[in-house]
């Protein structure tokens, strides 16, 4: 299995707008969380106010996403209000949110709407609720677009869609560990190493046509993307054969910039030729290949040396120039 992220669990709660105090939280779950919940409802209802205006409001059901990215989550949000005698209008607002780590596709949200209606609905009918009661169904339906996402992923696999099913399978595990089921983050992510195979490989061949067209910028980026995804797999048998690849790869570039730098010198341009020199050391380095560095380095060597004027600063108007005995300066005195 991949390398393992820190994913945090999914939070709802029920919030309240008080004209004196401002958000109040009805009841949260879990308990305790590391999250300021009235700040964050504070920023969900100047929300709404920013999208029905300042005036007053008629409380309409109403769904809202919106990403908390300061936060790292994903606020699944639906607005109503219950009636009360004691506020302006004899409607209080209240907000139910399910909040969820960003890396939730935002698409998806939809499995929990029957759930938040549910929620409203019942705080509607009683002025009280028990989020915890709630929260099973949640992390369940979790559980349940993670699978469909595997079985999607699953299908393009044997379609040989590689780039799309590495796509859904990467989803489907992210969607168990939100979850917390180990046994679901376990078994999908079988599936999603054995994908991240297949399409390494996938771009590896693409990076050989690269190659071939002697397209070197992006036949890089695909070697680089094989290497980090058998990376992700832990494949240190892939990961040693693609890393030999890419530096044989860099030695071929480095070679190309050689070749460029070589044409240079013999055209007395010695400034590009000790550029493509110096950029085939650098790929040399890049490749862990001494040999080749030291035979690069002595072509730079061989490049004569070129000494740049220096600049001279005119004491009058205080500009540079390259040859100030052609400078003539207007603020220079006449009897110079």
């Amino acid at each position: 299995m991949g390398k393992k992220r820190v994913v945090e669990k999914i939070i709802v709660f029920l919030s309240i707008w008080d004209e004196e105090i401002g958000p109040k939280i009805v009841d949260e779950h879990p308990k305790n969380n590391a999250l300021d919940l009235e700040e964050i409802s504070d920023q969900i209802f100047l929300s709404f106010q920013t999208i029905f205006g300042t005036g007053d409001l008629k409380f309409d059901r109403t769904n809202l996403v919106l990403p908390l990215k300061t936060h790292n989550k994903l606020a699944k949000i639906l607005l109503d209000s219950v009636k009360n005698r004691k506020v302006r209008g004899g409607l209080q607002p209240f907000i139910a949110v399910i909040l969820v780590p960003l890396i939730f596709p935002e698409g998806r949200l939809n499995v929990f709407n029957e759930i938040v209606e549910n929620i409203v609905d019942n705080y509607q009918a009683d002025k009280k609720i028990t989020i915890s009661d709630y929260y099973r169904e949640i992390v369940d339906n979790t559980e349940r677009l993670s699978r469909d996402m595997n079985s999607a992923g699953n299908a393009f696999f044997k379609q040989k869609k590689y780039e799309m099913a590495l796509e859904y399978h990467e989803i489907s595990v992210d969607l168990m560990e939100i979850a917390e089921n180990r046994s679901g983050i376990n078994e999908f992510s079988k599936d999603l190493d054995k994908t991240r195979k297949k399409r390494a490989a996938e771009l590896i061949s693409e990076g050989n046509k690269y190659r071939i067209e002697k397209n070197f910028e992006e036949t890089e980026r695909q070697y680089v993307q094989a290497i980090e995804l058998v990376k992700e797999a832990s494949e240190e048998g892939l990961i040693n054969k693609y890393t030999k690849v890419l530096q044989k790869f860099y030695i071929e570039w480095a070679k190309q910039f050689a070749k460029e730098g070589d044409e240079y010198l013999k055209q007395r341009e010695y400034k590009d030729a000790h550029k493509s020199y110096s950029q085939s050391v650098k790929l040399a380095k890049t490749a862990q290949n001494p040999k080749m560095v030291k035979k690069f380095e002595k072509k730079i060597n061989k490049v004569p040396a070129i000494e740049l004027p220096q600049k001279e600063k005119c004491p009058y108007c205080g500009k540079d120039f390259l040859q100030l005995s052609r400078h003539k300066c207007k603020k220079a005195p006449k009897n110079q």
